[in-house]
């Protein structure tokens, strides 16, 4: 049996239709088209991202959370105002999750700090990759993207990003993040900031996490800079 690993970079957040804590039915690529690109890569060329992702074939989700993407994927609902909501009605591309696990692949190298209106609410280890690992008798996986079909070799991979084409100021592109919220304005939004201690938990091992890593470092290269890489990490609700 072969594992197509499905990474995901950027600002991307992990929801439930049904607000489940411990599943995820889809993957919601943050729309800002100014300040960010949407990517996908799969048997070794790269294109600009345009539509829905569906996966064709694979037995329905939602796909489980595992935890290392518990524990290392920040949740909105802990770094907004109390009674802060998913907003359903988010714009933005969006990736259906087949039956799969959902991991974590590496960590940013520093963790992060979280604290909302002055008063700390978290300091975390933060996931730069995630990743959906689907398991399958087959050689190749069908998929779509909007009404086109295509196929992916289960010996490669699929990178699925939401990767900055500038510079970010600090918090500007972790609070895009919003949108994906009831929050009214950033003050109901917690401030990220870099801390100095490294991270100490090892993610899961997957064999393509250097290559994928390589096409980020790439298409994102503004979000390397340690002092305000970790507000580029996906998220999920709850």
């Amino acid at each position: 049996m072969a594992t197509l690993e499905v990474f995901f970079a950027g600002l991307i957040c992990f929801i439930d239709e049904r607000d489940g804590d411990s599943q995820k039915t889809s993957a919601v690529l943050i729309p800002e088209n100014s300040t960010h690109q949407h990517w996908i890569t799969f048997n070794g060329a790269s294109y600009e991202l345009k539509g829905d992702v569906e996966f064709i074939g694979l037995p329905a989700g939602p796909a489980t959370s595992l935890p290392f993407f518990m524990d290392t994927v920040p949740k909105l609902y802990r770094y907004t105002k109390e009674g802060t909501k998913r907003n359903k009605n988010a714009p933005g591309l969006r990736v259906t999750l087949p039956k799969g696990n959902l991991t974590v692949a590496s960590h940013f190298e520093h963790r992060a700090l979280y604290a909302l209106r002055g008063q700390e609410v978290a300091q975390q280890d933060v996931a730069r990759l995630t990743v959906l690992l689907i398991k399958t008798n087959n050689t190749e996986i069908h998929f779509k993207i909007g009404n086109q079909p295509l196929r992916v070799s289960t010996s490669s991979f699929m990178l699925i990003e939401n990767t900055a084409r500038e510079h970010p100021s600090p918090q500007a592109h972790w609070r895009m993040h919003r949108r994906m919220t009831t929050a009214k304005d950033d003050s109901e939004m917690a401030d990220v900031i870099e801390l100095l201690q490294n991270e100490a938990s090892d993610p899961t091992f997957t064999r393509n996490v250097k290559a994928a890593t390589a096409i980020v470092d790439q298409h994102g290269p503004h979000c390397i800079d340690y002092a305000l890489h970790t507000q580029c990490s996906n998220t999920q609700w709850p």
